[in-house]
């Protein structure tokens, strides 16, 4: 059973064979809260495709308002202190200290606050590259490409 937020559709046509066909898109979420994009494809008119797209909805989904998922994510400093605590058992304690440092000194200032889901792709490039062309904290040199890797897969290990 999929949620969906809103009746929102969008119609695209496309050309074959047999001549144009209508194909309904519309977004759902899934239960582990991942929105994926569906559709409807291969109408002969743009009523049939509003008419599968109505039943679809009437048997698969659930239509709410206001989803928790959307709203109620945590921030980047709840989620790393959950990770931080969970992988402290897990690791070596030199470690877990590194670890602990990348995440005081790197990514807590720049993104502590933030929401997870409000974190792009983006932010993350944007940031790596101001890390990489900028000086070390207290000298004049930068980033070893070694240091600059460690920081990296690090904070990837954590969006893993």
């Amino acid at each position: 059973m999929y949620l969906i937020h809103s009746y929102s559709h969008s119609f695209r046509t496309r050309d074959v064979k047999a001549g144009k066909v209508y194909d309904v898109v519309f977004r759902v979420t899934d239960e582990r809260g991942n929105v994926r994009q569906k559709r409807l494809s291969g109408f002969a008119t743009k009523q049939n495709a509003e008419k599968a797209f109505v039943e679809y909805v009437a048997k698969f989904c659930i239509l709410v308002e206001d989803h928790p998922s959307r709203s109620e994510c945590p921030s980047f400093a709840a989620a790393a202190d959950k990770y931080l605590e969970y992988s402290r058992f897990m690791n070596a304690a030199s470690t877990a200290i590194k670890r602990m440092s990348y995440f005081s000194l790197h990514y807590l200032p720049r993104f502590g606050a933030r929401p997870l889901n409000r974190i792009s792709s983006a932010d993350v490039f944007r940031w790596f590259d101001a890390l990489v062309s900028e000086p070390r904290r207290g000298t004049d040199k930068c980033y070893a490409p070694r240091s600059l890797r460690s920081i990296w897969e690090q904070l990837h290990a954590f969006f893993e």
